[in-house]
C-alpha cells in the first residue's frame, strides 16, 4: 500500500530588507561521467560561485550546510573523496574505507562491460550534523549503503578562513581496478547571508495514520529537496523533515522534489505546490 508523504509549509514574513537579492546558497552540478578505475586519473569536478559578498570566508563549520553527491560504485573501499576550497584547503570526504560495500546500485560485472553501463546513483551527502556516521563506519553492517547524510572524515572546520566565492572541486580517486562507477552530479550547499528576514518554512513527513497532522505516529523526511520559485531558492529537511529558506518579500510557489516509490505526495495535489 502506498503510503502519505505531506508537505506542509508555514510561512513567517517580517520586513523588507534593502540590499540586493540574496544569495542563492545551493549551487549544483548534473554530470553522469563513468569514474576512472583504478589509473591513477581522477575525477574531477568545479562549481564556480560568485554571489557572496567579497570577501567573504568560512566562520564556522556550520556555514557550509552540505555537500551531496549521487553515485554509484560496486567497491567502497577503491574511493578517496576530496573537497577544494578557492583558496586550496582541502578536506577528505571518505578515504578507502568500508571494503566491498556498495554506494547505489552499480553494474556489478567486474570487467565484462568496461563501465559502459551506469548503474542507479544514491544521494550522498556530507553535513556537520549528520544522522550517520562516517562511510566507514556505518558500512560495517551494511552491503550497499543507503542514502542519507553521514559525517566526513575532516571536519568543516578544517575550511574555516577560506573564501565562499571562487572554485570549488569535488575529487573522486578509484585506486583499484577492476571495480568501477558511475558519478550523475553533485552540489554544495552553504548557510545562506541573512539578507532577509522573511522565511518560508515547514516539514515533510510520512503521514502514517493519514490524519493530516505531524504526530508522533509519523515519522520525518530528511534530505528532501524543497524548491522556492522565483529565484530558484533551495533546502534541504534536516533530519526533523524540517527546512528554513530565508527570501525577499514577495509571492512564491513551494514545492519538493518528485518522492520515490512507495511514497508519493499526498498534499497538496492539485496543483502540486504551495503558494505564499
Amino acid at each position: 500500500m502506498n503510503k502519505k508523504l505531506y508537505l506542509i509549509i508555514t510561512t513567517l514574513f517580517a520586513f523588507t530588507c534593502i540590499i540586493a537579492q540574496p544569495t542563492k546558497s545551493l549551487h549544483f552540478i548534473d554530470d553522469t561521467v563513468s569514474l576512472p578505475d583504478g589509473s591513477g586519473v581522477c575525477y574531477t569536478s568545479t562549481i564556480y560561485i560568485e554571489d557572496y559578498s567579497p570577501n567573504q570566508v568560512i566562520m564556522t563549520a556550520n556555514d557550509i550546510v552540505g555537500i551531496c553527491t549521487n553515485l554509484e560504485h560496486s567497491y567502497m573501499g577503491d574511493l578517496v573523496i576530496t573537497l577544494q576550497a578557492p583558496n586550496g584547503n582541502s578536506i577528505n570526504l571518505i578515504e578507502q574505507g568500508g571494503g566491498s560495500t556498495h554506494l547505489g546500485e552499480p553494474v556489478d560485472n567486474g570487467y565484462v562491460d568496461n563501465n559502459e553501463v551506469p548503474g542507479i546513483g544514491y544521494d550522498y551527502c556530507w553535513t556537520s550534523n549528520a544522522e550517520n556516521g562516517t562511510f566507514a563506519e556505518e558500512a560495517e553492517s551494511v552491503s550497499t549503503l543507503p542514502a542519507g547524510s553521514y559525517t566526513p572524515v575532516d571536519d568543516f572546520s578544517e575550511l574555516i578562513g577560506s573564501p565562499i566565492n571562487g572554485a570549488w572541486t569535488i575529487t573522486i580517486c578509484d585506486n583499484w581496478s577492476a571495480d568501477d562507477g558511475y558519478m550523475f552530479g553533485w552540489s554544495i550547499y552553504f548557510l545562506p547571508e541573512s539578507s532577509y528576514t522573511n522565511r518560508i518554512a515547514g516539514y515533510v513527513y510520512a503521514d502514517l495514520n493519514s490524519n493530516d497532522i505531524y504526530d508522533g505516529d509519523d515519522y520525518p523526511m530528511p534530505n528532501r529537496l524543497i524548491t522556492v520559485e522565483p529565484g530558484p531558492y533551495y533546502g534541504y529537511t534536516n533530519s526533523y523533515g524540517y527546512y528554513s529558506i530565508y527570501v525577499p518579500q514577495d509571492t512564491y510557489t513551494v514545492h519538493q522534489e518528485v518522492p520515490d516509490d512507495p511514497f508519493y505526495q499526498s498534499y497538496p495535489t492539485e496543483p502540486n505546490f504551495h503558494t505564499v
